[in-house]
């Protein structure tokens, strides 16, 4: 295969590539398109909702798991009260 091919074929790919990911970002809602514009990143308000929502999902996961292994409520809170400590210390 010719050099300018495979430059070709390889453009290709990468352009869909990058596609696949405009839209995996856009039906996250973290990105919206203007035709004839380009595709714009929502705001910052927006962008912590969505955030906000995925881990409350992930805490519910994570809160079912541990009852399921009998750890207490008060083990999980403090758990999460150490974690943020260790972020104060960085």
């Amino acid at each position: 295969m010719q050099f300018s091919k495979r430059l070709d074929r390889f453009g290709e790919e990468i352009f869909a590539a990058l596609n696949n990911r405009r839209m995996e970002l856009e039906q996250q809602g973290l990105i919206y398109p203007v035709k004839g514009r380009g595709s714009f990143v929502t705001g910052s308000s927006e962008i912590r909702r969505i955030g906000m929502k995925e881990i409350l999902r992930e805490m519910r996961e994570t809160t079912e798991k541990c009852r399921t292994f009998g750890i207490k409520e008060e083990e999980i809170i403090h758990v999460i009260r150490e974690c943020y400590k260790e972020g104060d210390n960085d």
